[in-house]
């Protein structure tokens, strides 16, 4: 007997999900539901295993209406109605998956207060398991599981594109609450530092030398409290925020209006009202055959070191998006990002039907087990395009 999905959200990671689980020999059938009904038919009618259902993300019962039948639920709606759909998936008796719990980052607490819940149900419910937070904390933990103590943790996301006009990945709005928010860091207590910390050049594989700061992130909040071994610093950074830095700086993009001849404006309403919006599969193929956008990468750096007796370890990862070209042909819904983000979801639904998913209850990517973790880690290789993980180890060296 086959699997059943509902994917809840039509945004960029819920068109990426629900055409992978399409393509899936596995998966039987597919509910994807949404808040707009005209739209959610419009999206079914490209594949061939979709049923449409109206639910709005804040509709607990709508939302157990379009989830009878099925194995797992994909929450792929914004992060704070989480508590909404998480209640759905326990109301209904399906596993659960999200790809992020904040902002607001309080979530955390209240999703893991359901955790006994899910358990006497015989569920598990993931949550934060896109790529960043997601395969990222996944590979921190398996390097953490051959050290005694952890010295770092530091994660930097990375993107890349060569093209003649503007991209955005992301929507404008989420991207820019995040930069504007305090930055999280823990250094034996969490902390908030100021936006655009501690800026730093790091050379990645592929793409080159990167300007990097502080960015609020969910990693920073959850890995030193679930990894299993004592932790002396977590970090996030991003690459790509020089420009918003720069508008930031000149006051560019404050909320509040200003004076400019006749006319009162918000400098950040008019930076939102310019900025691309995240094109749609049409959109790129267009600009790739016009030669406007030849390639685009996304590269993430997940670095670990700690002590295992007297001897110093540093792990190092780097996670690839698959080649953009490639990307497009046999995933036309996603792009460099979103397809790493929404590939983490599909392998642990994957992995629930598989039975290689035990665990049971609500948690975070880390806290699944050593065994899980390296299927997690196997089934990224083997995805269509494949994303490509490398590790590098180094020992006995000096901090």
């Amino acid at each position: 007997m086959g699997f059943k999905v509902l994917v809840m959200g039509t945004g960029a990671q819920g068109r990426v999900l629900a055409y992978l689980f399409d393509k899936d020999n596995d998966v039987d059938e597919i509910h994807w539901a949404g808040r707009r009904p005209h739209v959610v038919e419009e999206y079914c009618k490209k594949l061939e295993k979709a049923k449409p259902f109206k639910a709005n993300a804040t509709n607990v019962d709508e939302m157990v209406e379009a989830a009878k039948g099925v194995d797992v639920l994909i929450n792929a709606v914004v992060p704070e109605l989480n508590l909404y759909v998480l209640d759905a998936a326990l109301k209904a008796g399906v596993h659960y998956i999200d790809m992020a719990f904040g902002p607001p980052y309080e979530n955390l607490d209240k999703e893991l207060e359901k955790s006994e819940d899910f358990k006497k149900k015989d569920l598990v419910a993931v949550t934060s398991a896109g790529l960043t937070p997601g395969t990222t904390n996944i590979l921190a933990a398996y390097a953490a599981d051959n050290m005694d103590s952890v010295e770092l943790i530091k994660i930097v996301d990375a993107e890349w594109v060569d093209a003649d006009i503007p991209i955005s990945t992301w929507s404008p709005e989420t991207f820019l609450a995040d930069c504007l928010m305090p930055a999280f860091l823990y250094d034996g207590e969490l902390k908030q530092v100021p936006p655009f910390s501690e800026f730093e050049v790091i050379d990645f594989p592929e793409i080159g030398p990167q300007n990097v700061c502080h960015h609020a992130h969910e990693e920073v909040v959850t890995l030193w409290r679930f990894i299993g071994k004592p932790v002396k610093r977590v970090e996030f950074k991003i690459a790509g925020v020089d420009l918003i830095y720069q508008l930031y700086k000149l006051g560019l993009l404050n909320k509040e209006k200003i004076k400019v001849g006749d006319v009162e404006v918000s400098p950040l309403d008019v930076y939102l009202s310019v900025v691309p919006r995240p094109p749609t599969p049409e959109q790129l193929k267009k600009w790739v055959e016009k030669g406007l956008l030849r390639d685009a990468k996304e590269v993430c750096l997940v670095k670990t070191t700690g002590y295992k007796g007297d001897q110093f370890l540093d792990y190092t990862f780097y996670i690839f998006s698959p080649p953009f070209k490639e990307l497009l042909e046999k995933c036309p819904p996603a792009n460099h990002s979103s397809y790493l983000v929404s590939t983490s979801a599909y392998i642990l639904a994957k992995m629930i039907y598989n039975g290689d998913l035990k665990t049971k209850g609500v948690v975070v990517p880390e806290a699944l087990t050593r065994e899980e973790r390296e299927v997690y880690i196997k089934m990224n290789g083997k995805l269509d395009p494949p994303v490509r993980i490398e590790m590098t180890l180094k020992s006995d060296i000096s901090k």
